[in-house]
């Protein structure tokens, strides 16, 4: 084995939480180390819609936007039915604007709330750059990594191992190469790709489209698990009802929010879909071969085109527009007679919605449409963190060396997929990553 170098820090994964990490450690005066196993364009940010919690930024505040780290956890208590650790909700909701102001102050992105209203979020909390896209996010987070003195970015280069000594973390092993350092940054993702751990921890998801990027197959949790960290809410995952059928993106948060219906094979609606897209992915999953239609208007479809997700997915083709219910319905293979009893059906329902959903506008042809199916975007379950993201035991003593964030750490989901709130998992990468840059500095 080769020794390099000593570094103050190594981040394992350039994904939200290891570029805000390396970013924020490196602006402080750390000599940091970035690895990534891809070429720094392969992690769920760089799949997401780009969109991150944050409460009480001053971005909110110039849109006239009151909230609070007290309100962002509330919602999250509520939507999780209790089912949460309050010390990582109070280090994700505290944290995450301090990030956004980072992100804007010292990397220079320029951020605002996203004007599309999203399930579970009492405020419009949801920051983003100008396209609202995670690939234009990553790249310039990207970007600024590799201009930050102090910060040395490797591409394709795969961690295989942690190098310890007496229980303590002192670098990172990649084949014969050995990267030593006097903190290690897990944040190399969660277990989306790890068909075991989805059949031990959420069976209900085997076989789901894994739409993040990147590995994802649980060495981080592995690794910190080994040297005696202690895991939470493995069960927990944000799910994605709102997959396309290529697999290869999603239609978007916020479709539904603006009124559009889904309907399965046989024409007909199934549940409310206003319900949060974590949750809904089940709903689709369970229908006749497990796609659904979604569909909507051309006043929704120019609304959803401010979304990254939604305009890759016309890009790709996968938005089919239809003059009426009749081209509608060819145009899936649905029954004709179904489909314009089930619109005309919403149209009519008012506040008597069979499935409790809200009154809303109806959809009007010319429709758009796209067929979908439900997906998981990445698990939430992963290793506990103090508030300077150091891995923990489960007794509250820290692993030596060892940090973790994103997906790597236990997220503010709870159990299962309904606790998911869209944007908290960019939060927790956030806070949880600006709270690491700050750990590796103040020990550098």
């Amino acid at each position: 084995m080769t020794d390099s170098p000593g570094y103050d820090a190594i981040v394992i994964g350039a994904g939200a939480a290891g570029l805000l990490a390396s970013l924020r450690a490196a602006s402080l005066g750390a000599e940091v180390l970035l690895l990534d196993d891809a070429a720094g364009d392969s992690s769920n940010l760089a799949a997401s819609s780009g969109l991150f919690s944050a409460a009480g930024t001053r971005t909110q505040a110039a849109a006239g936007i009151t909230d609070s780290a007290a309100l962002w956890a509330a919602d999250i208590a509520r939507k999780t039915e209790g089912a949460f650790d309050p010390a990582m909700v109070r280090i994700v909701t505290t944290r995450a604007a301090d990030a956004a102001h980072f992100l804007a102050d010292t990397i220079g992105l320029t951020l605002h709330v996203a004007t599309i209203p999203v399930p579970g979020h009492s405020a419009a909390r949801l920051h983003a750059t100008a396209g609202e896209s995670g690939r234009e996010m990553a790249a310039l987070l990207m970007a600024a990594a590799q201009a930050m003195p102090g910060l040395t970015v490797l591409k394709g280069v795969e961690a295989t191992g942690l190098l310890t000594e007496h229980g303590a973390v002192m670098g990172v092993q990649t084949g014969s190469t050995g990267y030593r350092a006097r903190w290690t940054l897990l944040a190399c993702g969660g277990f989306a790709g790890n068909d075991a751990m989805i059949a031990r921890y959420m069976p209900e998801m085997v076989g789901a489209h894994n739409i993040g990027l990147g590995r994802n197959d649980g060495r981080a949790l592995a690794w910190g698990e080994a040297l005696g960290g202690a895991l939470l809410f493995m069960e927990g995952y944000q799910g994605q009802g709102h997959v396309t059928v290529d697999g290869l993106g999603r239609l978007g948060p916020g479709l539904t929010s603006l009124g559009a219906i889904v309907v399965n094979a046989r024409g007909e609606r199934f549940a409310d879909e206003s319900m949060g897209p974590s949750e809904f992915g089940a709903f689709v999953l369970a229908q006749p071969g497990g796609w659904a239609v979604e569909v909507f208007d051309e006043a929704m479809h120019q609304s959803a085109m401010s979304m990254g997700p939604y305009r890759e997915t016309v890009a790709r083709g996968c938005v089919v527009k239809a003059v009426d219910a009749a081209a509608l319905a060819a145009a899936f293979g649905l029954p004709e007679t179904a489909l314009s009893a089930t619109l005309a059906a919403y149209h009519d329902a008012g506040p008597q919605d069979p499935f409790g959903r809200a009154p809303r506008r109806p959809v009007l042809p010319p429709y758009r449409a796209a067929k979908i199916t439900g997906g998981m975007a990445h698990t939430q379950g992963g290793l506990r963190v103090d508030d300077g993201a150091r891995v923990l035991r489960a007794d509250g003593t820290v692993v030596a060396g060892l940090l973790a964030a994103g997906g790597a750490a236990a997220g503010v989901s709870g159990r299962g997929a309904a606790g998911y709130i869209p944007g908290n998992g960019l939060g927790q990468a956030f806070a949880l990553g600006l709270a690491a840059g700050e750990t590796i500095a103040a020990q550098g």
